[in-house]
């Protein structure tokens, strides 16, 4: 997409719509992120597919330089949420017929419902929620990875803890002082990689004091996340 943005390639664009899937098309960047980063070449890639669109489609009357300016500014502020491969994904389906006969013509608001049609397209809907799944499977398996290191820890040093009272809602005994001493010192013979890992659990599970005290360890080595 990036050829599109600089200089409007028409072929190079045929062979990406060609080949887009809505999978890959979500997971592109929306077009309010590409208007921060630089607006002029944002406005020129939709103004690029407008055109393309247009021309393809063989209507008895194509839009005008005025209408195609009109129609680039408002689907940017409309749709700012929209992916840029999503907004190609659309005018490929609409060339493709999915969304209807454009009956010879072709205006703002028969865009904006290709747009809405797509975006509220069960299609869309069992990709993003494909994704979701992915994704929470990925975040249990880094808890889990978390959860480990934290373990190793704990079982390093709980045979010196003094019997626990009822634990807490971090599940530490409830000698957080002493805890918090051993975690002091062994945290200074922790490689960096399983600091910063077991930082991440602490920020997770909200424990402060071994919040302070693994950043006041990172802090002396110059250790970063």
């Amino acid at each position: 997409m990036r050829s599109l943005q600089e200089n409007g390639n028409r072929l190079e664009l045929y062979r990406y719509q060609s080949q887009l899937k809505v999978q890959e098309a979500i997971n592109g960047t929306a077009l309010a992120t590409l208007r921060r980063a630089d607006e002029a070449a944002l406005l020129k890639a939709v103004k690029t597919l407008i055109v393309a669109l247009s021309d393809s489609l063989n209507l008895a009357h194509n839009l005008n330089e005025g209408q195609v300016v009109e129609i680039t500014f408002l689907i940017a502020e409309r749709y700012y949420y929209l992916k840029l491969e999503e907004l190609v994904l659309v005018f490929k389906k609409a060339k493709m017929g999915e969304y209807g006969k454009t009956y010879n013509r072709l205006d703002v608001q028969i865009i904006f419902e290709w747009i809405d049609k797509y975006f509220c397209s069960e299609e869309r809907a069992l990709v993003l929620e494909r994704e979701a799944r992915q994704y929470k499977q990925r975040e249990k398996q880094q808890y889990s990875t978390l959860t480990e290191v934290g373990r190793k820890l704990f079982e390093k040093i709980k045979d010196e803890m003094p019997p626990p009272t009822p634990l807490r809602t971090i599940r530490l005994p409830s000698n957080e002082t002493f805890f918090n001493e051993k975690l002091r010192n062994e945290a200074q013979h922790i490689p960096d990689d399983e600091l910063i890992t077991l930082l991440h659990y602490y920020e997770q599970k909200d424990y402060k004091a071994g919040i302070k005290i693994l950043q006041d360890e990172m802090r002396e080595r110059g250790v970063t996340t």
